[in-house]
């Protein structure tokens, strides 16, 4: 697997903020959009631990390898994966799912709930298996751009052009606790059993 093992992964994503373009630094895959914050799978394909978790053969790793290359450049010691407006991100990200077999993609989806949490509410699919309401849905749609306006405004505030991990951490704390609040104790028991297996993760990012 090579010297990708080693780097440290960070997400860049080129994106419009109040019609200025914004060139944002992403912590553990969380993608900071116009409207709303979205944890992305494709991410997750990223980190050793994961690739380890889904026990990639070497070929699905060449093979993700390959489809991430349009977006990854080498930087001071990082790989950095670069979007812009114009891409479909859904679209990338499903092409790399299909790398993976039948047992990968749940585990992977298993993988995803653990990492991102209640945030994964967001996804439509998800949602339903959970049982949520469309005034649950609603909800947890306002929570997650009131965890965006947050986000952006620590952003704003780096001086040295870099996110600080801790004020990030207690962000996504915190509004997870929000977005978790939102289920019934029906629901938060179904969600906690698609979770499979505990992953403890060993990747840092950022």
């Amino acid at each position: 697997m090579g010297r990708w093992r080693s780097w440290r992964w960070v997400l860049v994503l080129l994106a419009a903020f109040q019609a200025a373009s914004a060139h944002t630094q992403l912590i553990d895959g969380q993608f900071v959009r116009e409207t709303i914050i979205v944890p992305r799978k494709m991410v997750l394909l990223a980190r050793p631990d994961v690739r380890d978790a889904l026990k990639l053969t070497g070929e699905q790793y060449r093979r993700i390898r390959e489809k991430l290359k349009p977006y990854a450049r080498e930087s001071n010691g990082s790989v950095l994966i670069t979007v812009g407006p114009s891409d479909d991100l859904a679209a990338v990200e499903r092409d790399l799912i299909l790398t993976l077999n039948v047992r990968q993609r749940k585990r992977l989806d298993e993988i995803w709930m653990w990492v991102y949490g209640a945030a994964t509410l967001s996804n439509k699919e998800l949602a339903d298996k959970v049982g949520l309401s469309d005034a649950q849905r609603t909800s947890i749609e306002a929570i997650l751009r009131e965890w965006e306006v947050e986000l952006l405004a620590l952003i704003r505030e780096t001086r040295n052009g870099r996110l600080q991990l801790e004020p990030i951490q207690k962000l996504r704390v915190r509004y997870d606790a929000k977005l978790a609040a939102v289920m019934t104790s029906d629901q938060a028991r179904t969600f906690e059993s698609l979770k499979g297996e505990l992953f403890r993760t060993t990747t840092q990012i950022g």
